[in-house]
């Protein structure tokens, strides 16, 4: 039994022995929910009316296209960075500089394109799971997990937009992959 603990815990851990950064983030996705949920349960009376009333409906539709558009996003997205950016000369160079700066660990060349794909795919499960969760446990008539499917929503928010800033760095970091290659052509016509 504890040789199959041991695996499971160090899956939870990188080539380098850091903790794996979306089970961090998926461990702060919980922690907010909960944060989440109490705030609005203490702070809202009667929260559970404004809910069916005026959330419900709206939570499941939007939550429902959002994880849905993600999905439809998340394969393009990483197949374009991945011919676009990391196959790319400029981006080989860097890895090369930064890799004679620090430790090199086998499978660290498209780790950011990696940790970017399993973000996305935790954006849509966290986006069609809170959608789902407003037509099952959302029907319940109380306070509590009234509460509990409100949360859910603000820290999808949360995770959406944190995967949402991932994808513009790395886009911000193939637009100067393009501005140089367009400046080398630039300058090679100009002599």
């Amino acid at each position: 039994m504890q040789q199959q603990e041991g695996k499971f815990f160090d899956k939870l851990y990188d080539a380098r022995g850091h903790l794996d950064r979306i089970f961090l983030t998926s461990l702060f996705w919980c922690v907010s929910v909960l944060i989440f949920t109490l705030v609005i349960y203490f702070l809202i009376p009667n929260i559970c009316d404004r809910y069916f009333s005026k959330f419900q409906v709206a939570m499941f539709a939007g939550f429902l296209t959002l994880g849905s558009f993600l999905l439809t996003l998340k394969t393009f997205v990483v197949v374009q960075f991945k011919t676009q950016l990391f196959e790319q000369e400029p981006y080989r160079q860097v890895f090369t500089d930064s890799k004679t700066q620090k430790n090199y660990v086998q499978g660290d060349y498209y780790q950011p394109l990696a940790d970017m794909a399993k973000l996305l795919l935790l954006a849509v499960i966290a986006s069609l799971g809170t959608s789902f969760t407003q037509i099952t446990i959302g029907f319940i008539h109380s306070n509590l997990i009234s509460a509990f499917c409100m949360a859910l929503g603000i820290a999808t928010l949360l995770i959406v937009g944190f995967s949402w800033w991932v994808v513009r760095r790395n886009t911000l970091m193939m637009i100067r992959h393009w501005e140089v290659e367009a400046m080398k052509k630039v300058s090679l016509r100009e002599e």
